[in-house]
């Protein structure tokens, strides 16, 4: 249950003004010693998938990538860029999930479709801001720590069609304002729901402090994944 301030923060900037004119209930993140981070050191890794379509030429052509190459394997270029849970139409930002499966799931496929899994290196520490807050609302918690759960809640929150951009504001403008406050990105529970807590997702903003390391591709005949499924 979001509160009755996000509420209507989002929407004022859904249904009146693109840009609220009451941020208050954001302000609260301005105390960054009270924001829930985490630091990614160089050389973790996550995932990125997309569904393999018409344009094979990019399929298995650098040293290390069966799947798409290093560069389809990494963020889309502006000018393809589509507004999405944290970033606006044309600012492209690098979506990733913490294990391969997840990122399989978050990327919708069809039983039939053959994906690409690409390795996404860390090169740079990262300061995320953390939105993984699982316990329940509560009076007796603090304003801040409502928020975040409901910030929590927000983001996890599955968008029905991807035709339907009205959804992605509140997040893209929350999105904005973590990146203002010096956060590299953001990491946010799976809309799909997480199997174990090794599960979330995350948008880089500042993603020249990653790179794609490789790629695979698996058919996905056969539905569920396992670690066996990715060998090559």
């Amino acid at each position: 249950m979001i509160s009755k301030k996000l509420g209507e923060f989002v929407k004022e900037i859904k249904e009146k003004n693109r840009n609220p004119v009451d941020t208050s209930v954001l302000e609260e993140l301005n105390s960054t010693e009270t924001n829930p981070f985490v630091n990614v050191p160089p050389g973790q890794v996550f995932y990125r998938c997309r569904v393999v379509k018409d344009n094979r030429n990019t399929i298995g052509v650098d040293p290390g990538f069966v799947g798409y190459n290093a560069v389809e394997s990494f963020v889309p270029p502006k000018n393809k860029t589509k507004d999405m849970r944290a970033n606006y139409r044309f600012i492209p930002y690098l979506y990733v999930a913490s294990t391969k499966d997840l990122a399989v799931v978050e990327t919708r496929p069809r039983i039939v479709d053959t994906v690409s899994i690409a390795t996404i290196t860390v090169q740079e520490d990262m300061l995320l801001f953390d939105l993984r807050q699982v316990k329940d609302k509560s009076e007796k918690r603090n304003v801040k720590d409502n928020l975040l759960i409901d910030l929590s809640v927000l983001y996890s929150k599955p968008v029905e069609t991807t035709d339907n951009t009205d959804d992605y504001l509140p997040t893209q403008f929350i999105a904005e304002y973590i990146k203002k406050l010096g956060y590299d990105g953001i990491i946010y529970p799976s809309s799909h729901g997480a199997k174990k807590e090794t599960d979330y997702n995350l948008v880089v903003f500042n993603y020249d402090k990653c790179y794609a390391s490789g790629s695979e591709l698996k058919a996905l005949k056969w539905g569920g994944l396992s670690d066996d499924d990715f060998k090559m």
